[in-house]
């Protein structure tokens, strides 16, 4: 009787969180354990990997894969990677993304496969790099060739902040130049008026002609005492 030796499997990452052990398959190709919220189980361990390079994967809808970022994340060395699914980057705290900031320590890096799986806005990429910055660690942006633990990688971050100052600083100017000119168009600026000029002469002629009260007045109109009183004032200049 003779026996057959199976094929030998490959090592691919395994989800399970920092404990996981070893798993193999004839396919190197993680499968993430997809749910709602955030569990151990949504972290891959990959055999081979750098403890001190902390992968995230995010896609942000149900029919999105994580393969690709996962595949990208694994050749680049990371030894454990935080899964997403079906979470925006436009949402400021994410299960995943939470809990894998609570893990870095000084020295580790934190590598995505593009910048805008870390965040959707410059203000949030540029803050994370400062929250990375002083806690020592570091930020790699695989498809950006990003790295700020790199001369060139600290130069571009610090261009991009430039470049967000900036705009911050032309939006100023441009909303204080659009203010002007309606002003000059004689546009009222500011909040519109909480009562109507027929509301306001409704409100005097209740109080003055035919004697209610302030706020017997107030409440009919479902505004504030202070309101009824300022439009008393400017109906009596």
């Amino acid at each position: 009787m003779t026996s057959t030796t199976p094929p030998r499997a490959r090592n691919r990452p395994v989800a399970g969180g920092e404990h996981a052990a070893t798993a193999t398959s004839g396919d190197a190709r993680p499968e993430p354990v997809l749910g709602t919220g955030f569990d151990r189980k949504s972290v891959l361990t990959v055999p081979g990997g750098a403890p001190h390079r902390l992968g995230y994967a995010r896609v942000s809808t149900a029919a999105q894969d994580l393969d690709l970022q996962v595949d990208a994340l694994s050749a680049a060395g990371c030894g454990r990677i935080w899964l997403e699914h079906g979470v925006s980057g436009a949402r400021a705290s994410r299960p995943a993304w939470d809990d894998l900031r609570g893990h870095l320590r000084p020295g580790d890096h934190l590598v995505v496969w593009r910048l805008d799986r870390a965040g959707r806005s410059l203000r949030h990429l540029l803050d994370l790099a400062g929250e990375l910055d002083a806690l020592g660690a570091e930020l790699v942006s695989l498809r950006e060739a990003i790295d700020t633990s790199t001369p060139a990688g600290r130069l571009t971050f610090q261009l991009l902040g430039a470049l967000a100052e900036f705009e911050r600083e032309l939006a100023k100017e441009r909303s204080a130049a659009g203010v002007a000119a309606a002003v000059a168009r004689g546009a009222r600026v500011g909040r519109p008026p909480a009562l109507s000029p027929a509301q306001r002469e409704l409100a005097r002629r209740l109080v003055r002609d035919e004697g209610e009260t302030v706020s017997a007045v107030a409440r009919v109109l479902g505004v504030g005492r202070a309101t009824v009183g300022r439009a008393l004032a400017e109906v009596a200049r």
